[in-house]
């Protein structure tokens, strides 16, 4: 039986196009799926359980920190608070410290940038927090930091803060690591 030419050469390029989209996985008449589109930042806003460690640049000096970060996001940008405690060294010995400040940067998808300031509030008495009743603290050192974050695909937070005294300000350089989750409303 031979093939009648004409309807063999018109239905080709039909054929060949069927063909190929059924090689993609799609039917005839579908048209293939746009390219995925960036999302935008991801939603950082909340209040994060957080802990981790301050390490002094160049050594293993290290000490625990832990705490809350609040972040309020508005479209790319974020302002952060903090409220974390610590041990931190003194001319007595280590004395129960707060890190306290704020912050603001940009997101850019996952990724978060900015600096922060914060302030160290230590009690004046070893072994005693800095909010025990009469008992003054200690407003110490003011820190900027460099920071930047990662909000992971399961929700936790990694930040990364590069730390160095405010000018005039004696402190010696310092990098703190903190990760932590969302905390849950009760």
């Amino acid at each position: 039986m031979a093939l009648r030419t004409p309807y063999f050469l018109a239905t080709l390029p039909a054929l060949l196009v069927g063909l190929a989209l059924a090689a993609c996985g799609q039917e005839a008449g579908e048209q293939a799926a746009p390219a995925a589109e960036e999302t935008g930042p991801a939603q950082v806003a909340g209040m994060y359980k957080v802990e981790g460690l301050t390490t002094v640049i160049g050594t293993d000096n290290s000490r625990e920190i832990s705490g809350n970060v609040i972040l309020v996001q508005d479209g790319a940008s974020y302002t952060a608070t903090f409220d974390l405690e610590t041990m931190y060294p003194g001319p007595d010995g280590e004395v129960p410290a707060e890190v306290v400040g704020n912050g603001q940067g940009t997101i850019t998808g996952n990724l978060l940038d900015g600096t922060l300031t914060t302030q160290i509030v230590a009690s004046r008495v070893p072994g005693l927090d800095s909010h025990f009743i009469m008992v003054p603290p200690s407003f110490g050192v003011r820190v900027v930091s460099n920071a930047t974050g990662e909000l992971k695909p399961d929700g936790s937070l990694e930040l990364i803060m590069e730390n160095r005294g405010a000018e005039g300000e004696d402190y010696i350089p310092t990098r703190t690591v903190v990760k932590g989750v969302l905390a849950q409303d009760r």
